[in-house]
Parts: structure tokens; sequence; C-alpha cells
């Protein structure tokens, strides 16, 4: 099974030494892996980008992205990309920061199994570092962890593992809505409106302590209760509309 799944690091070139801690825990654990070099825009040419849809991004945000929001989105998309042109079945996007164990590594070995036989093809993308625990739905148990369908799909990108028709349909909605979130914020709201999100009862890859390699997303303001409402309103119908459609399936 693992002869099906693309493994990419995304790692900025000044972060070597995040790149040696990751790629210990991968060679240890017998996992093949390739390293994809972030996107690091200027601070002159992010928000020039042509995906950068910048009159959404501040309704939503009441602010633009950040150079390292965009950044590390396009990252992303860079590396669905990649893995849409190739061959292999599955895609893991790891950022630099999550500690791998030989034993997570094992487990998470067995999921495309799993995902295919129990769900067949009503899943697109599950998040392995951050569990969410509200408006879900349990789907069965693996080892100590419940596998669940994520109505309302944790937040954070460290490691996300994709099918291809996921990679393939999120990667349609970004050529045709653009970038106006973050790329987990946006990624919630699209898995959001297909229901095919899964979680983990607990992560299964955690995430080390280090600093962070791009600039804090602001916070505050005296619009913050709109702002919040503006991008969680619509996660939340779509939410419960398909906790109810999910019912009968």
């Amino acid at each position: 099974m693992s002869s099906s799944i693309e493994i990419r690091v995304i790692n900025l070139e000044r972060s070597k030494d995040r790149l040696e801690l990751i790629s210990h825990d991968l060679d240890s654990a017998g996992l093949q892996w390739s390293r994809l070099e972030a996107i690091e825009p200027d601070s002159s040419s992010a928000l020039d980008h042509p995906l950068y849809r910048k009159k959404r991004a501040n309704y939503l945000n009441e602010r633009d992205l950040t150079r390292g929001e965009i950044g590390c989105f396009l990252s992303h998309l860079a590396a669905l990309k990649d893995f849409l042109d190739g061959a292999k079945e599955y895609l893991l996007v790891l950022e630099d920061d999550v500690l791998i164990t030989s034993s997570a590594a094992s487990d998470f070995l067995m999921l495309p199994k799993l995902f295919e036989g129990r769900l067949g093809r009503t899943w697109h993308c599950a998040n392995l570092t951050v569990s969410y625990h509200k408006r879900f739905r349990p789907l069965f148990d693996f080892r100590d962890l419940q596998v669940r369908r994520a109505f309302y799909f944790p937040m954070l990108s460290s490691a996300l593992f994709w099918n291809r028709q996921g990679a393939r349909d999120f990667v349609q909605s970004i050529m045709q809505d653009g970038i106006y979130l973050p790329v987990d914020d946006q990624l919630r709201s699209h898995l959001a409106k297909t229901g095919f999100g899964l979680s983990l009862s607990r992560p299964l890859f955690e995430l080390r302590s280090l600093s962070t390699t791009i600039a804090l997303r602001p916070t505050g303001g005296r619009s913050s209760h709109l702002v919040a409402l503006r991008k969680k309103f619509p996660n939340y119908f779509y939410a419960f509309r398909n906790q109810l459609l999910f019912l009968f399936t």
C-alpha cells in the first residue's frame, strides 16, 4: 500500500533544522518522501498573485491575507498539482513541524485500505494532526482510534491525507474561486459543502513545539465577531445539512 502513497514535506529553504528533524522521523519509519520547497512570496508581490481575491478576502477577514498565509496556501496548491500530474493514488502533505513515530507511521499505512473498504468514494481528505469534537459522525473504530466524518473539518493543515478525487475537486475550486482565506480555513469551507472530510478521535501525528516561520494571523478588532460569523455561518449551514443527508447513507 505504501507504493500508492506520495508523501510531500513542505519546507522553507531557510528552515534546515526543521527539515532535519522530520526527515529523520520519516527515514526511521521507512517512509518514502520528497521535499517541496515552500513558496515564500515577497511583500511586494504576494497580494498581486492572480489567484488572490482581495475583495473577498477583506470582506471575510476585514484584512488582506499575510504573505505567509498566501505562501502557505500556494505551497499546498503546488503539492496537490504535482500529485495530480503523477500516478499515485493518495497524497500525504506534511508541514515540517510534524512529529512522526514509527508506530504512527505503521498505523497511517493502513488507512487507505480501511478508508476505501469502509467508505468507498465518500471521502476526500483526512486531517491527521487535529481533532474537533463537535459536528461529526462516528464511522468505525481502528485500533484505539475512532474514524469520523468531519462535517466541520478541523483547522490546521499540518498533515492532510488526500485521495485523487479530493485533491482534484479542491484544486478546481481554487482555480474557479481563487484564494481568499488561509488554506485551512478555505479547506474547511470547501469540505463543509461536500461532507467528505474525515478526522480521528485523537491526532495520529503530533506537532513539535517550534516557533512559527510565518507571520501570525492578526486577531481582535471591533468587528472580529462579525468577521467570525461571516466565515462560520455558511459552514454551520452546510455541516447541519450534511449531518442530515448522511443519516441515510
